[in-house]
């Protein structure tokens, strides 16, 4: 009798249902793409705090308030890039990297206790006496790139005729501003973007400029402002998803967003009945801050130290990779980024050369800023599964062909979606190409980088 004649048992068609019903469970396992696992919220490593002032600053803010460390952290270090001033500096190649940093505080909603994170940096930096003028704040908005101008402007003159002579000289009309300090903390940060989704909106490339050059003089036919020698620092306030709704992509590619230190917060714990710094800790704190700007005033240039320099061409490899795709244009500015931090640690250190320990510090904060902005942007990161597959292919073969590419990935892709994986692969100098001549049409060949 063979199998299909004869009868079944009800234990045996109960255990013939269960296996069909597992080997369809594992083929649809096969068939259905791999998923990544969401981002996780960063954590901050003790080690990403500088010791001294920094630490114990935040210490003292912290321990009895619902503020996030990273949040209080980032936006100490973006205050205290602007109180040092435009004087110290770093040459790199023929480029100077001055101090002033721009930063995003990002929560999951309105309750992350941003604006909690900046009262005590606020209170710190009110430290003005009849021998000491602090830096400039403004809580913004920011709304238009000539209103940021204006603020640290330089003299303004106009051209003015004598009527009785005919002859003409450039007339002072405005003295304009001395100290180019200026200090923006805005709590709707959400404003700035959505002022330069506005056509003929200049903020965003003034913004790049202050990270650049602080020298700022848009091209505009109704404006003829300029600042140069400005000394700009931003901290702007945001929940991740006005972020995301809000930023354009031309924001992210055209180098806006990668200008900026992202830092995600959240409320740590809850206090009923929070309490502030203790004056004494802040006088204490005060009067470092005024021997640290001391410092800055009298450095020029900032420079590497013998070990210092080793950590550097360790670790600026890493930095500089190319992550690829979206999330590697929001983070492409790591090693600039991490530079100006390592200065300000140094100069907090009262030192004008970086050493390994403030370097090493400015990378953990680095990595940090790093995983909030995986954190905030990756549901647009845009993966592209194939270009892996194709990464692991040729890691296997000494080269391969578009063509053989193709065949061994069983034709199942078409060419298009295959020369875009490749391309990304090539812009991530993850593979190198070789175009070989043939008796026909020459071949390039593609081959993974040693």
């Amino acid at each position: 009798m063979s199998q299909a004649d004869r009868e079944w048992t009800t234990e045996e068609i109960r255990a013939e249902a269960e296996r069909l019903a597992a080997a369809e469970r594992q083929q649809f396992c096969r068939d259905e793409p791999e998923i990544d696992d969401p981002e996780l919220w960063p954590v901050l490593d003790q080690c990403a705090i500088h010791p001294g002032l920094i630490s114990d600053f935040i210490r003292s803010a912290t321990v009895n308030s619902e503020a996030d460390p990273a949040a209080v952290l980032g936006t100490l270090v973006t205050r205290l890039s602007v109180e040092v001033g435009r004087n110290p500096s770093m040459m790199i190649g023929d480029g100077i990297q001055h101090v002033n940093l721009l930063s995003g505080i990002c929560g999951p909603t309105g309750i992350a206790r941003k604006g909690t994170s900046a009262k005590p940096v606020e209170r710190l930096f009110a430290l003005g006496n009849q021998n000491y003028i602090p830096a400039r704040t403004t809580p913004g908005p920011l709304s238009s790139g000539e209103g940021l101008i204006f603020a640290v402007h330089d003299p303004i003159e106009k051209w003015e005729v004598d009527k009785k002579s005919g002859t003409g000289q450039w007339v002072t009309v405005d003295p304009g501003i001395e100290d180019k300090r200026l200090f923006v903390l805005t709590e709707e940060l959400s404003s700035a973007l959505q002022a330069m989704a506005r056509e003929g909106n200049t903020l965003s490339s003034i913004v790049r400029q202050i990270f650049d050059s602080g020298n700022l003089e848009p091209l505009t036919k109704s404006s003829r402002i300029k600042a140069t020698g400005a000394h700009i620092g931003v901290i702007g306030h945001i929940t991740i998803f006005e972020l995301n709704q809000l930023l354009k992509e031309s924001e992210i590619h055209n180098g806006l967003v990668n200008r900026f230190l992202w830092f995600c917060a959240r409320r740590q714990q809850i206090i009923p009945f929070p309490e502030p710094i203790p004056d004494n800790d802040l006088i204490v704190f005060q009067s470092e801050i005024r021997d640290i700007v001391a410092f800055a005033n009298r450095t020029e240039r900032i420079s590497f130290s013998a070990d210092g320099r080793e950590v550097w061409g360790e670790f600026y490899p890493e930095l500089s990779e190319s992550k690829g795709g979206f999330i590697g244009a929001v983070l492409e500015r790591a090693p600039a980024l991490v530079l100006r931090l390592a200065m300000i640690f140094c100069l907090v250190d009262r030192t004008s050369k970086i050493t390994e320990a403030q370097l090493k510090t400015a990378i953990m904060l680095w990595r940090y800023c790093e995983q909030s902005a995986r954190y905030i942007f990756g549901d647009k990161v845009v993966r592209n599964p194939l270009s892996k597959k194709i990464l692991d292919m040729l890691g296997q073969c000494e080269r391969l062909s578009l063509t053989e590419i193709s065949n061994k990935l069983d034709r199942n892709f078409d060419s298009s979606a295959i020369k875009i994986a490749i391309k990304d692969l090539l812009e991530r100098n993850k593979i190198s190409a070789e175009i070989i001549k043939t008796p026909g049409r020459p071949t390039t060949f593609y081959m993974v980088v040693k």
